[in-house]
């Protein structure tokens, strides 16, 4: 009996010291997740939208300028679309902007959907011509009307060394890569946006103004874009209707200043965008660029911001711009 006890004690003992341990490790691991994972939520930020301003040069000038200025004041950049003859234009002002960190991308005016092949070589040629030779930029990016290829821009776009085609939109307000397969050229998709009455149209204020959407709405696919969590978003700008008119600017002044989202570089924002490997036979086609023609008030009737002629391009006399002006 004596025996029987003594164990019993002991066994007794070592289970009191198993439990006395078993609270002591359960407090230690408590303590090391609060000091190891706490800071971290306290810390914790929602990944900020990653967006990208596409630029559309247009003249006059001026309202590229002011975009220009606004986004060198904020440390943001665009991609901009240039075409080969205003870069013969205004080759100073372009080179300027690369050297900003601005991404400058060959674009056509014209359509290239049943363009032949001829017609789209030399449109294509010309504006390599021009960014490697007057802008000594290598040209690597290129854009149509209506975002608009076919197998012949793939072709040509190949054999020029041109790594990247823009293309409407395919994924909603995610932008996407298509990395095809059986090309040497990816292809850009940019946001878009469909709705009863816009159809499908890129998030661009010209086209959305064109097809009768006021600026509440403009500014409702913007915030529905950000607030969808888009991994990547682009939105296109023209840079006369962004740039100069007040009702527009008000808007992206907002978007400028706002703390939910990145605004980057071309390559930063590239970086992040899904990427999607295809054949180019199956990747998706956009080509619903008609719309139910609807009132919609000229551009050239919208009212103005103030002071747009001290946005200039003129070019710094030693070092200085003109009194009372902003040049490069």
């Amino acid at each position: 009996m004596k025996i029987s006890n003594f164990f019993k004690k002991v066994f007794s003992k070592i289970k009191s010291i198993d439990k006395t341990f078993f609270k002591i490790f359960c407090l230690c691991l408590s303590l090391f997740l609060l000091v190891v994972f706490i800071p971290k939520l306290v810390n914790y930020k929602t990944p900020k939208a990653n967006l990208l301003i596409i630029l559309k040069a247009v003249e006059p000038m001026n309202g590229l300028m002011h975009w220009q200025i606004e986004l060198d004041n904020r440390n943001q950049k665009a991609a901009v679309l240039v075409s080969s003859s205003l870069a013969e234009k205004y080759p100073d002002f372009f080179i300027n902007m690369h050297g900003r960190g601005y991404k400058l991308i060959g674009y056509s005016e014209q359509d290239f959907w049943g363009m032949s092949y001829n017609d789209q070589l030399d449109i294509m040629t010309k504006t390599k011509q021009v960014f490697n030779n007057l802008l000594e930029i290598d040209l690597d990016v290129f854009a149509t009307e209506n975002f608009s290829y076919d197998i012949n821009t793939l072709n040509i776009a190949q054999d020029l060394n041109i790594d990247y085609l823009l293309k409407r939109g395919t994924t909603s307000e995610e932008s996407t890569v298509y990395n095809l397969t059986d090309f040497d050229v990816k292809l850009i998709s940019l946001s878009n946006v469909k709705d009863s009455h816009l159809n499908s149209t890129p998030i661009s204020d010209h086209a959305l103004h064109i097809r009768g959407a006021d600026i509440v709405e403009w500014e409702k696919h913007i915030n529905n874009s950000i607030t969808k969590k888009a991994k990547a978003i682009s939105i296109i700008s023209d840079s006369y209707l962004g740039g100069t008119k007040k009702i527009y600017w008000k808007v992206y002044r907002l978007l400028l200043n706002s703390n939910h989202i990145d605004i980057n570089d071309f390559d930063t924002w590239l970086s992040k965008v899904n990427q999607i490997f295809l054949k180019n036979i199956n990747v998706p086609i956009n080509k619903e660029v008609g719309f139910k023609q609807v009132p919609y008030t000229p551009i050239d009737k919208l009212e103005s911001i103030t002071d747009l002629d001290k946005y200039t391009t003129t070019p710094k006399e030693k070092g200085k711009c003109p009194k009372g002006t902003y040049c490069y």
